[in-house]
């Protein structure tokens, strides 16, 4: 007899969590992102994202999960005038990725896109 397989929702978003931080002039705007299934963290897989708008400093469009199942966006140069930008997951990268499950616990997004207030 076969094991049966994890049921769950599949590769997925479980969390967005926003952050901002001041520099000198402008500020940077962070997205951290968690990708799991079934309940479980998943590593080593690449997120694809987008900024609704871009810093004149470094600025992240993927990144790759690591062993907690976590990745970081950032979004550097922002000029203090902008009060906000938004991030999207525009993709994940596994086979499994299920972007209908995407979801957040804590509820300051829907899981695929959130709201990064300037600091």
């Amino acid at each position: 007899m076969q094991d049966s397989p994890v049921s769950g929702d599949g590769v997925h978003v479980s969390d967005l969590d926003a952050s901002g931080i001041n520099n000198e002039g402008t500020w940077t705007a962070i997205v951290d992102v968690m990708i799991s299934d079934a309940g479980q963290p998943v590593s080593g897989v690449q997120v694809d994202g987008s900024w609704s708008l871009i810093g004149s400093g470094d600025t992240t469009f993927s990144c790759t999960t690591d062993v907690a199942g976590w990745c970081r966006f950032t979004n550097a140069g922002i000029r203090k005038r902008d009060g906000s930008v938004i991030f999207e997951v525009t993709g994940v990268e596994d086979s499994g990725y299920n972007p209908a499950a995407n979801s957040d616990p804590d509820g300051d997004s829907n899981g695929s896109q959130i709201t990064v207030l300037k600091p």
